[in-house]
């Protein structure tokens, strides 16, 4: 420590002795030199046999006093704060040590029942306490031992007495207040190259670690609000309306590719691909991680998932949560029309009550809805078009004027197809070969696994695909009347059928009691329905032919005019079918030509949809039964045949007759 002060620490040696005033602590220096001069006086007393023993006496005890309040009150150099003073006693306010190892030695004053340090920066610097501390064990010894030290710390002495800065050789020093303290120039030229904390302004590249591995090594933006959000912003100037944001893709920022984001004042917030110099336009691409999910191309395409494959579907959700029925989603489609005026739009639409509807609003047969596909073979639906609903499949077809139309589009000679899918595999199909000059429609379904053509519609005539194998209605789906200009057509070639034989005696003689068996009948549903004016029907039943043909020794179900069939119970579930909404009448808005467009309407739908009509679920069940039928053609030709048995007797018999005559 060294014994004088340094230029400029006068002022921390005034304040550290007001301080020790303040705290009834005797001013070292001051101490000192009372006690050197309370000494002197005693001995002088002492040796002065004719000076006055009362005043020897007081002299004696003041320089004791002096001493004893030094004593008291610093306690030397120590490496560790002391609990007690060197009598053992408390501690007083105001007592003082040097500590020997805190902040490599540091003055610390008793205050508050606690030692207290002394500023560093002073304490490092000043010291009353003599180096090494005092040797001396008597008062006289350690007064002259004081006297001897203080020779080196005058210049202490006066200032903390006079408090003059001219007695330390300061007399140049001004107190000038900091804000009017001048600088070097080397500091102003240091100073100007410094940004301020508010309003900075800036100029050039601002450089740092924004690229380093490791991230909380970067150079990073944070708030320095507590616990709080960091939000980064950009406002334009006065009058101006562009606040953005733009990260350029190379180093020369006047020729290259450039990402902005901004916002411009009652225009729009804008994410925008942009070129400067000879930089070229790039596509916006959304990725999540290291996968592109989504690309804007500069051409105008938007692309969903490019490079991420996903389990299952992919989704381009247009959501609106917005309570009410009229409330739609909607992808609406608009180009512009052949004449360079505007054009009505195409939507694709889903309201809240669950429609989903595709609507062209263009006029006329520009207003045509198309599904197609790039190649002819539809079987296997290659971007061809499917209703797959739980429950129920339907596609409506509906005109609010006109008629309406689905319209199946193939190349000439190419069929257009009509499929029904389950779980991926095809149960039914209906299909129109488009032949210029003899066209058909066609259905195929399921026979035994199989899918099989079954029908054709063809120029004149309606066919099954495979002869002799289909049947027209069904023993329990029969129709009720057949309209027709001529009679049916039944084969009967010799090269299809084993060799016609006579009938026998019993069966001549069942045919001609079958022809005895006709009468006249009415049906029972149509007596319900009609009553008495129900029509009469000829012919028999098939209960009675079958006694008839029994009562003559002969199997009924042997021979063909005779049938009987019979049923389990059949249970039918039909599902509810909910119509398609009704859509308000579209409203026509008239634009008047522009500059850049010519004259159009606009079409739009506006109003909530009505729901239509709904067809509620229902379960048919048809029970168990069986019925008897005949092949009348058969039943006459068997019953003619009987006939012509009993004209052969009669012929017979008349002969007889006219030969006996």
């Amino acid at each position: 420590m060294p014994a004088n002060f340094y230029p400029g620490q006068t002022d921390y040696v005034r304040k550290l002795n007001e301080l020790a005033l303040a705290r009834d602590i005797a001013d070292i220096p001051r101490n000192a030199a009372a006690a050197t001069a309370a000494a002197v006086e005693a001995a002088h007393s002492a040796t002065s046999a004719s000076a006055d023993a009362g005043r020897a006496s007081a002299s004696a005890v003041s320089a004791g006093a002096a001493f004893a309040s030094l004593d008291a009150r610093y306690l030397g150099a120590k490496s560790l704060p002391p609990d007690v003073d060197h009598n053992g006693g408390a501690l007083l306010a105001g007592a003082t040590y040097w500590d020997t190892v805190l902040n490599g030695g540091c003055l610390r004053v008793f205050q508050a029942g606690a030692w207290v340090t002394i500023p560093s920066n002073v304490a490092s610097q000043i010291s009353s306490t003599p180096v090494g501390g005092i040797i001396a064990t008597n008062v006289q010894a350690a007064l002259n031992e004081l006297e001897l030290k203080k020779a080196a710390t005058t210049s202490l002495a006066k200032v903390a007495i006079s408090g003059n800065k001219v007695d330390v050789g300061l007399g140049n020093v001004d107190n000038t207040a900091d804000a009017s303290k001048p600088v070097s120039a080397a500091v102003d030229s240091a100073l100007s190259l410094k940004a301020n904390a508010y309003n900075a302004v800036f100029g050039g590249v601002i450089g740092g670690d924004f690229s380093n591995a490791i991230h909380d090594a970067r150079v990073l933006l944070r708030t320095t609000s507590a616990n709080s959000s960091t939000i980064v912003g950009a406002i334009p100037n006065g009058t101006g309306t562009v606040a953005q944001f733009n990260a350029y893709a190379d180093d020369n920022p006047q020729n290259t590719s450039l990402a902005s984001l901004g916002v411009i004042r009652a225009d729009s917030v804008r994410l925008s691909s942009s070129q400067i110099g000879t930089g070229s336009y790039l596509p916006l691409k959304f990725y999540t991680g290291s996968a592109n999910t989504m690309t804007l191309g500069v051409n105008g395409n938007v692309s969903v998932g490019e490079q991420r494959p996903v389990v299952g579907y992919r989704y381009l959700d247009v959501v609106n949560e917005a309570n009410g029925t009229g409330n739609c989603s909607i992808i609406r489609l608009i180009t512009k029309a052949v004449s360079g005026g505007g054009s009505t739009s195409a939507d694709i639409l889903k309201n809240s009550n669950g429609q989903f509807a595709m609507i062209n609003y263009e006029p006329s047969s520009a207003g045509t809805i198309y599904f197609r596909t790039s190649t002819s073979d539809a079987t296997l639906f290659p971007g061809g078009f499917q209703v797959n609903a739980p429950g129920q499949n339907s596609l409506a077809v509906k005109s609010v004027a006109g008629y309406s139309a689905l319209a199946l589009d193939a190349a000439q000679g190419q069929a257009s197809y009509i499929f029904s899918y389950n779980n991926a595999i095809e149960h039914g199909r209906a299909w129109f070969d488009n032949n210029a000059i003899l066209g058909g429609f066609n259905i195929a379904v399921k026979r035994a696994g199989v899918l099989t053509a079954i029908l054709c519609v063809q120029g004149d005539f309606v066919y099954p695909f495979e002869d002799n194998v289909i049947g027209l209605g069904s023993f329990n789906r029969r129709w009720t009347n057949v309209y027709a200009s001529s009679g049916t057509v039944q084969t009967s070639d010799a090269r299809h059928k084993s060799a016609v034989v006579a009938m026998s005696e019993h069966e001549i003689a069942a045919a001609s009691q079958l022809a005895r068996e006709i009468g006249k009948y009415r049906f029972l549903d149509a007596v319900k329905e009609k009553g008495a004016a129900a029509r009469q029907h000829v012919g028999m039943t098939v209960q009675r032919a079958i006694a008839v043909m029994e009562s003559h020794q002969l199997d009924p179900f042997a021979y063909g005019f005779i049938c009987y069939d019979e049923w389990g119970e059949k249970t039918t579930e039909h599902p509810e079918i909910q119509p398609p909404d009704q859509m308000p009448p579209p409203v026509v808005n008239h634009h008047e030509a522009t500059d850049t467009a010519e004259a159009h309407d606009e079409v739009l739908t506006v109003g909530n949809t009505a729901p239509g009509a709904v067809q509620a679920a229902r379960t048919v069940v048809q029970p168990a039964g069986s019925i008897y039928s005949f092949r009348p053609d058969e039943l006459n030709l068997f019953i003619a045949r009987g006939q012509a048995a009993r004209q052969d007797q009669l012929e017979l018999r008349l002969a007889a007759l006219e030969l006996a005559g």
